[in-house]
This record gives C-alpha cells, sequence and structure tokens, in this order.
C-alpha cells in the first residue's frame, strides 16, 4: 500500500527520506509492510505527509480505505 503511494506520488524511498527527514530504515519498513503507518508517530506521518503534499487525514484515511477494502475482499472470498 505505502510503496503504492510512492509510485502513485513518482517518488523513491530514498528521496521521500531526504525530503521528508523521516529515516530511510522507516520509510522502507512501511514499504514492505513490516510498519504500519498507524504505529508512526504523529511527527513522522506529519513529515511523510508533508513531503508527500498530502494531508496526514488523506495519508491515515488512505490507509484506513484501503484495510476497509482488503476486508470486504476477505470477506466476499469467504462467502463463496
Amino acid at each position: 500500500m505505502f510503496r503504492d503511494l510512492l509510485n502513485q506520488k513518482k517518488i523513491t524511498a530514498y528521496r521521500l527520506a531526504k525530503r521528508s527527514g523521516v529515516p530511510y530504515a522507516t520509510i522502507s519498513d512501511l514499504c514492505c509492510g513490516k510498519t504500519k503507518i498507524e504505529k508512526c508517530t504523529a511527527e513522522t506521518v506529519y513529515r511523510l505527509a508533508k513531503a508527500l503534499d498530502m494531508t496526514m487525514e488523506e495519508m491515515l484515511k488512505g490507509r484506513m480505505d484501503a484495510c476497509a477494502n482488503e476486508m470486504c475482499e476477505n470477506e466476499r472470498r469467504a462467502a463463496e
């Protein structure tokens, strides 16, 4: 999900790290799913959102929407 956002914004994890001041390791963990954006500090979410020209709410809502879509898809598959 986070990697998709970077692709959509046409930015690499390295460039986002430089632009936001968030460690590359944190961004890498977000991209590979090792860390969830909801577990990041407010400051980290703020820095990432600002660097991606988004609001914190947009960033978090995007993640929540993806989770909801995934849950719906899993429920649909279970019903089949």
